[in-house]
């Protein structure tokens, strides 16, 4: 394997490595949003709005998807470079090829985002519930 090729390969490893570091630390800030809201909102008039809370999970839901994506698509580029691991390189990172195969929607609706965000929103929905 040439130089260039290991290169291609490292450069594609490393956007998956940061696509799956960014969702992972939205769904952080998701969690300390909603806390956060709970804690600041605990004596306010607005504290069993349900489309305060509901506002931040959402927003991050479609972000984190986004990322999810994101990932998915360099992940079939990465395939695509070492199914051809003897060719030469070009370096290109373009993942507009895969776009067709690969849906959002999949990545908004898949089951570790619906795993993730879905029970926070049931929990916020409950304890407003009790209260």
């Amino acid at each position: 394997m040439n130089e260039i090729k290991s290169k291609h390969i490292d450069l594609a490893q490393s956007i998956i490595t940061r696509m799956a570091q960014n969702s992972f630390v939205i769904k952080g800030w998701m969690i300390t949003i909603v806390v956060g809201l709970f804690v600041f909102l605990q004596n306010d008039n607005y504290k069993n709005n349900f489309l305060i809370y509901l506002f931040p999970i959402i927003g991050f839901w479609f972000l984190d998807s986004y990322y999810l994506w994101q990932e998915r698509l360099y992940r079939k580029l990465y395939v695509r470079i070492i199914s051809d691991i003897k060719g030469s390189s070009d370096l290109k990172l373009s993942v507009e090829e895969f776009k067709n195969s690969t849906k959002y929607l999949s990545a908004l609706f898949s089951i570790t985002e619906l795993l993730t965000y879905g029970p926070v929103a049931v929990s916020v929905f409950l304890i407003l519930c009790s209260q």
